[in-house]
């Protein structure tokens, strides 16, 4: 049995949602601004400073150690660690697509 690529990446995705508690983030409203995202950014990581500083730095650190990293994730069982989930909600504030996540997690994966 073969799985497509958009088999792992569904694992994936979804295992970023629910690490990151998206299925239950209640700051997101359905249509957030911009304003918004940056407030709940600030809320989930302690303030600005907490999603706009060293994350890439920690990712490329993780993803420069195979053996660790390849423990941490894979295609068939999605991320097994918020190690690697929570620099992917950081970058996400950092590139103004935090509140998408959120709702794509919601639409997406959450729904019972």
């Amino acid at each position: 049995f073969r799985r497509s690529y958009a088999d792992w990446a569904d694992e994936l995705d979804a295992s970023y949602c629910f690490a990151e508690g998206h299925c239950t983030f209640t700051m997101a409203s359905e249509s957030p601004t911009l304003l918004d995202m940056e407030q709940m950014c600030d809320h989930r990581f302690g303030g600005r400073k907490g999603w706009t500083k060293n994350f890439v730095s920690n990712l490329k650190r993780l993803m420069d150690m195979p053996g660790v990293f390849s423990s941490l994730a894979s295609a068939r069982d999605g991320f097994q660690s918020q190690r690697i989930t929570r620099v992917l909600s950081k970058m996400a504030c950092a590139q103004g697509i935090f509140h998408c996540d959120v709702q794509y997690c919601k639409q997406t994966y959450c729904r019972s």
